[in-house]
């Protein structure tokens, strides 16, 4: 049995989805970034997504060096908006959701009735 479609619609006016390099690095009130505000809110998970990278740097909780590198910039600027962007954690579960209802209609669904290549595709 096909799953059937299932559509979200999430009304947004004007919301980011992901900071900017700019929004990251310009200082707020007190005179931090948005991401030392951030990498201070979430030290542990700032040294293990460094450490996920491969990033080496004398000291971990150190950010001056990485911005002209595209990829580790938009890892950044992600690691940065799932932590403080509301909008950014509502996409990434909505893009989730599919591999959850797969799963949970595989669970559910008696075993004879789905081939093994149906059950491995349904994972993904």
């Amino acid at each position: 049995a096909a799953m059937q479609s299932w559509s979200i619609v999430t009304p947004v006016y004007k919301e980011a989805v992901l900071y900017s390099q700019a929004e990251l690095r310009t200082p707020l009130s007190d005179g931090r970034s948005l991401l030392e505000v951030l990498r201070t809110l979430y030290a542990g998970e700032w040294r293990n997504f460094l450490e996920r990278l491969g990033v080496q740097a004398a000291d971990p909780e150190l950010y001056h060096v990485h911005w002209a590198d595209e990829e580790l910039e938009a890892a950044v600027r992600l690691w940065a908006s799932m932590r403080g962007q509301t909008l950014t954690r509502t996409v990434v579960g909505m893009m989730e959701y599919e591999r959850a209802l797969a799963l949970i209609s595989r669970v559910e669904t008696d075993p004879s009735e789905t081939s093994p290549t149906e059950a491995a595709a349904t994972i993904g």
